[in-house]
């Protein structure tokens, strides 16, 4: 199984979902300087894909291009040993990524609302007494 995902608006939440349960996605992430008219991937909304490929270590799977972008995708279904050891390396990868480490991205939200809250730092933050 592969997730494929568009140049667009591209991974969110299901590409987080695809990952965590160990399924690679493809990401195109072109430079803007190489455009010429097609679509950008300059904008977040784009570069999510990329992102969570890069953390968990598979930059393999980011294309530069849509030529590449292609190329991964036949590789994905054709070259089963190569795809088997990228799946291999997405599941030892994830379990060790900030990227699915939940207990630690609430607790560094909870410490920023405290922050938040405790320095004032924004003068319209109400908390609510139980």
């Amino acid at each position: 199984t592969r997730c494929q995902v568009t140049p667009a608006y591209n991974a969110h939440t299901t590409g987080c979902d695809s990952l965590v349960v160990g399924v690679p996605m493809v990401s195109l992430l072109r430079p803007v300087s190489s455009l010429n008219g097609e679509i950008g991937t300059d904008k977040m909304p784009s570069r999510v894909g990329g992102s969570f490929l890069k953390i968990l270590d598979l930059d393999e799977l980011i294309a530069p291009c849509m030529a590449s972008y292609e190329d991964i995708m036949v590789k994905c279904a054709t070259d089963h040993k190569w795809f088997t050891d990228i799946t291999e390396r997405l599941k030892v990868n994830r379990r060790t990524s900030p990227l699915f480490d939940t207990q630690r991205w609430v607790r560094n939200w909870e410490l920023g609302l405290l922050e938040a809250v405790t320095k004032e730092a924004v003068s319209n933050i109400y908390v609510l007494e139980e």
